[in-house]
Parts: structure tokens; C-alpha cells; sequence
């Protein structure tokens, strides 16, 4: 399964020779950001289960669980949908 792990976790790669200031810090209540939805979905359709999603975004299962749960719909998990009710929600 390494293979698929490595897919999976192409959102956090960064460009060879580029420095990439990242200063996100998390949130006490561990917010989930569109880059992480994105990366469930990608997890998901390449079949990893919701425990190697969370090992690899490095959040809690519950958190990765209770994500899925909310999106997902006929059509599957929309990680769009998700970031799109968060962000209507803070408005």
C-alpha cells in the first residue's frame, strides 16, 4: 500500500529547490481546510480507509470520520460541498 500512500499525500510535496513558508497553525477544535478535504477525496477514491486517512493528513479518525459522514451523499464524499458549507457557515 505504499504506493497509494504516496499518491495520496500529493498535496503536501513541495517543488524541489523552493522554499514554501508554511506557518498554519491548528485551531483547538483541529479545523479541517480545503487542502484536507481535497486529500479525503483523493484518498478515498484510490480505497484507503479512514484510519490510513488520518494516519496520513495526521488528524484524529473521528475527525476524518465525522467529515466523511457529513458529505458524502448520493454521488459519494464532495469535498467541495464540505469547504463550501463551512465557509457559508462563518459568513
Amino acid at each position: 500500500m505504499p504506493d497509494s500512500q504516496s499518491k495520496c499525500n500529493f498535496l503536501r510535496r513541495r517543488p524541489a529547490g523552493k522554499v514554501v513558508s508554511f506557518s498554519r497553525q491548528r485551531k483547538f477544535h483541529d479545523e479541517l481546510y480545503a487542502a484536507d478535504r481535497y486529500q479525503i477525496y483523493r484518498c478515498l477514491k484510490l480505497g484507503l480507509n479512514q484510519q490510513e486517512i488520518a494516519h496520513q493528513l495526521k488528524r484524529h479518525p473521528s475527525t476524518i470520520s465525522r467529515e466523511i459522514k457529513r458529505n458524502t451523499g448520493l454521488r459519494g464524499y464532495r469535498a467541495k460541498q464540505g469547504h463550501i458549507r463551512i465557509i457559508s457557515t462563518i459568513a
